[in-house]
């Protein structure tokens, strides 16, 4: 019978067998510690990436809130333009009326290349393009997750398939950082050049009421 057949073989083979068996048994286990260790990196990986999506986010919510400041001054500086026009209007007719310089005389600020330079055409900040909706690999992992039976395979697929789509926000946040630092740096630069004709202006403002007196 087969049992007398086993227990006739050498007893050399019984020890080969059981020691080819307990090789196979530690390379599962080696193998099984080495897919826990690789599967807790991954649940490492989404930690510090969801991170530094909220860093990016604090980010860009302060950022637009100092494009909002810069734009305040912006409108202000807007406002001090339109006013000073029409001061000078009204300089314009007291002139006319105590009977000094003819308006047509006098060269208006507008045309001078200061004024161009800060208010001229092609100064005022371009219309922002809104970005397009960002794709995610939300179905793919949902299918992944579905067809794999080993739950730390699967748990490994949804943890990189959400770094995936992090790494895919970082970029998108990096760009709109670049973006928008890039306009607000036109909108400084504005700024500073309407704040230089500003202030031209009152002086030639001062000085007119001044021969006046």
């Amino acid at each position: 019978c087969i049992g007398a057949v086993v227990h006739s073989l050498p007893i050399h083979f019984h020890t080969h067998a059981m020691a080819h068996y307990r090789s196979l048994q530690e390379l599962q286990e080696e193998t099984d510690f080495r897919r826990r260790e690789i599967l807790e990196k991954s649940r490492e990986l989404v930690q510090i990436t969801d991170h530094t999506r909220g860093l990016g986010a604090a980010t860009l919510a302060a950022l637009h809130e100092q494009g909002e400041q810069i734009g305040r001054i912006e409108g202000r500086l807007t406002n001090i333009n339109a006013n000073l026009k029409q001061s000078e209007q009204t300089l314009s007719r007291m002139e006319r009326f105590l009977g000094l310089i003819p308006t047509r005389w006098r060269r208006s600020f507008e045309s001078t290349k200061v004024y161009k330079k800060a208010w001229g055409k092609g100064t005022d900040a371009p219309v922002a393009e809104a970005d397009g909706p960002m794709e995610t690999p939300q179905l793919a992992t949902q299918r992944r997750v579905q067809q794999s039976a080993d739950p730390l395979d699967a748990e490994f697929d949804s943890n990189i398939d959400m770094v995936n789509m992090t790494l895919r926000e970082l970029a998108q946040q990096a760009r709109t950082m670049g973006s928008e630092l890039s306009t607000q740096n036109a909108a400084l630069g504005r700024i500073d050049a309407r704040a230089g004709a500003t202030v031209v202006r009152v002086n030639k403002a001062s000085q007119r009421v001044g021969e006046m007196l």
